[in-house]
């Protein structure tokens, strides 16, 4: 699935450009549309004629519904009644763009003219702003009915363009005829499409995939199975561009990594380290900083909640076992003749799509508390929530006191690693939960 929101100036034509990515293949979705369907709906009628009486009901139609032009001449023309209008509709009309994008499949566009004001939600992938020049754009709010005044009205509700701008992926300018405009929206289509199918070639660099291919190439010749596994196969099908690169080696993967150092790196370009005890290596590229981790596939036994998990030598299917949430639990073969297949034993790719944070199993908060951090983390990060089965295993992990028997050092790397990407969001959200911050913060740093 890939998630391209639309915005732009009044008369810039924003829908002539979804129309035209629909006429592609994108399935269409219009903020806009859905306000007016939500304004038949009696609740918010009610709450609206509540705060300015009668006057929005059309008389002239049976069942009381509402005059759109008599709601709009009140919402552009006072901010107090614009901020009541869009806490009365935009979250609602938020949660029906997510429904339906959680059913769907494939390229969607959205239109959302508030997109910036009210924030771009996780769930979007790439955003567009769509401007004209301001004759052009006065000439089509004429054709509408509208004066200069009441565009510039309308306006005031918006932040500048030039702001929209700065915080768009993509800025397209309609100053043409519309076959240009096509053309313009041709050549980011063919991207989107691509980046619509999931696929290894269209979420990572050129030369990731080309490192992948040669560790596919060595791992067959040794008559092993490689795989993508983790955060990057995550990402791919949350169509999200990832440098954070894990392979897991059905076999020795420190012997790999060797083969491939001496066939393959030059030495005044590679770093390579290796990891005895866990049966994994890094190569790191001096230059760009990249890193690709290999490690041996094994199965994992927790004998104290808590403590080090012991492991031993597995296959696929146990490695992908051991691992914390079913949307970190899928493997994608990058040997040349399985190039791309799937290995998804818990159905990692539903929870994506819904969004959802899913444990593999119920001792999983006691075996390892840091997965809690974690969690909080990706549901910060990526916009998820936890499901509900998971939700209640978390407050019971809670309850018990689990941060207790938690190894310092993880706690350590993954507190960091929120503070690192949201400090004061997953601070709240750990102080909602009943979770003492200073008691994390004791078991990370106590001893030093």
């Amino acid at each position: 699935m890939w998630i391209t929101a639309i915005t732009g100036d009044i008369g810039a034509g924003k829908s002539t450009a979804a129309r035209i990515f629909e006429e592609i293949g994108a399935q269409r979705i219009n903020a806009d549309e859905i306000v007016k369907e939500l304004w038949q709906n009696q609740d918010i009628i009610s709450k609206a004629a509540e705060r300015w009486g009668n006057q929005i009901i059309d008389s002239s139609k049976e069942g009381g519904k509402v005059n759109l032009k008599a709601i709009a001449n009140i919402v552009f023309s006072d901010f107090d009644e614009n901020r009541f209008a869009c806490e009365l509709l935009h979250p609602k009309v938020m949660q029906i763009i997510e429904d339906k994008v959680k059913t769907a499949d494939g390229w969607i566009v959205i239109e959302i003219p508030l997109l910036f004001e009210y924030g771009v939600p996780a769930w979007v992938n790439r955003t567009i702003f769509i401007t004209a020049p301001k004759e052009i754009r006065e000439n089509r709010c004429r054709s509408r009915g509208w004066s200069e005044s009441e565009i510039k009205k309308r306006e005031s509700f918006f932040l500048p363009s030039e702001e929209r701008i700065k915080r768009s992926d993509f800025l397209i300018k309609n100053d043409g005829s519309l076959e240009e405009l096509k053309k313009k929206l041709y050549k980011l289509a063919k991207m989107f499409k691509e980046r619509a199918e999931n696929t290894i070639n269209a979420c990572l660099s050129r030369k990731i995939i080309d490192l992948l291919h040669i560790i596919g190439y060595h791992a067959e010749q040794m008559k092993k199975r490689a795989f993508l596994v983790g955060g990057a196969v995550r990402d791919i099908f949350l169509n999200r561009s990832t440098s954070d690169i894990d392979v897991v080696i059905e076999g020795n993967a420190i012997n790999l990594l060797h083969r491939i150092y001496k066939n393959e790196c030059r030495p005044k370009d590679w770093d390579m380290n290796f990891y005895r005890r866990y049966g994994s290596g890094t190569l790191i590229n001096k230059i760009t900083g990249q890193r690709i981790d290999l490690i041996s596939t094994r199965s994992e036994l927790f004998t104290e909640p808590g403590k080090k998990a012991q492991m031993k030598p597995g296959n696929i299917s146990e490695d992908i076992e051991r691992r914390d949430f079913t949307v970190n639990s899928i493997a994608m073969s990058i040997i040349k003749k399985d190039w791309g297949n799937i290995v998804d034993p818990f159905n990692g790719r539903a929870d994506i799509k819904a969004r959802l944070l899913r444990v593999l199993h119920d001792r999983s908060f006691i075996d390892d508390p840091t997965r809690i951090l974690r969690g909080l983390r990706f549901e910060q990060r990526l916009g998820f929530s936890f499901e509900e089965h998971t939700f209640e295993l978390l407050l019971q992990a809670i309850e018990q006191n689990v941060f207790s028997t938690a190894i310092p050092s993880r706690m350590e790397k993954e507190w960091n690693l929120c503070i690192m990407e949201n400090q004061v969001s997953i601070k709240d959200r750990l102080t909602d939960l009943g979770i003492d911050i200073g008691l994390i913060e004791s078991i990370c740093f106590g001893g030093k």
